[in-house]
This record gives C-alpha cells, structure tokens and sequence, in this order.
C-alpha cells in the first residue's frame, strides 16, 4: 500500500475534509453577513439599547448625536467584511506529501487554484507535493519553506487557512500553536 493509499485516501479523512471545506466556504460566502464576531444587526440592536437607556434613565437624547458615528462603523464594517463568492476567496495549506485531495475539495467548492498557496518545510516532502500535483496535472503555488520564509515573499491575507495537523494545539511535534501565533503576529487573516 503507498504513502497515498494509507494516509490520504481513507474515506473517513476523505468526508471531513469536504465537510470542513464546505462549511468554511459557505460561512464567508453565503452566510459572510453572519460570520463576524460583531454583526451589523448585534451592532444596531446594542446602539438601540444604549440610546434607549440613556433617554430613559439619564434624559439623554443621544440617538442623533450617535448617527454619525454608527454610519461609519456601519460604513467600515461593510468595506472590511463585503460580499464574496468562493472564487474570491484566498486559501493558504500546509501540503504535505499529497495536496491533491485538499486541492480538488477546494476547487470542488468553487476556489480556483490560482488563489491557493501551499507551503511545505521538509525537502522529501516538497518534492513528493509537486510531483504528485504534477502528475494529476494540477498547477498550484507551492512553497518550500516555513511560515515565516513564506510570509517574508508573500505579503497576501487569506480568507481560509486549511491546517491539517495531527499534533496537540498546545504542546506535542509539531508545534501547532506557532503556526497560529505566525499568522496573527504577520496580520495574515483580514478582518
């Protein structure tokens, strides 16, 4: 049985990977309005509250005063979260030694390979990532190097960042916790 055959071909990794590629693109597509931390309804419904206590207990009018300052946020908001289809939606992946499988989910769900950056540290790796994208005729932007060597060439957010690893998030080989620390200390995820 190959390295392919035994550890990128099972079905169950074969079903998790399309669910959680699915549901990635679906939260910043069609539910992107939904996706924020603050979502422009919570904001509104907490601007009403506050204007709405301090008329009723401290008989202060601050609705019109607050307007402006709530249409810029509501303003800023909609320039930083927008509207996107999966095929403007850029994707960073640690490859390892197949990235097929993971490539054509992403495709699957509509994200073009030429938004997809995969990087790998390990030399044997790396060439085991190209060489079998090759062979199913897949041209992706394939790094050799680590978090940090990728983000000193490559000054781009990404909307998913696909991290696939098998090691505890705090403590274990590898140290998972300092690819998330790379990509908030290098501003990597947009808004």
């Amino acid at each position: 049985m190959s390295l392919s055959d035994s550890t990128y071909q099972q079905s169950e990794k074969n079903d998790v990977r399309v669910r959680v590629i699915a549901e990635s693109v679906k939260a910043l597509t069609v539910e992107r309005s939904s996706s924020p931390v603050v979502t422009v309804e919570t904001f509104q419904k907490t601007i009403g509250y506050c204007c709405r206590y301090l008329d009723e207990h401290c008989v202060v009018h601050a609705h019109d005063d607050v307007r402006p300052h709530v249409d810029s946020w509501l303003e800023l908001h909609g320039s930083r979260v927008g509207v996107k289809k999966p095929s403007d939606l850029q994707v960073l992946f640690l490859a390892g030694p197949d990235p097929t499988n993971d490539l054509m989910a992403f495709r699957q769900h509509g994200i073009p390979f030429e938004n997809i950056w995969a990087i790998e540290s390990d030399k044997g790796t790396f060439a085991k990532a190209v060489s079998a994208a090759g062979q199913q005729g897949i041209r992706v932007k394939l790094h050799r190097g680590g978090l940090q060597s990728f983000f000193a060439v490559v000054p781009q957010q990404f909307d998913i960042v696909y991290f696939d690893a098998t090691a505890p998030l705090f403590g274990g080989e590898p140290n998972t916790i300092q690819v998330i620390r790379e990509l908030f200390l290098n501003q990597r995820l947009p808004p």
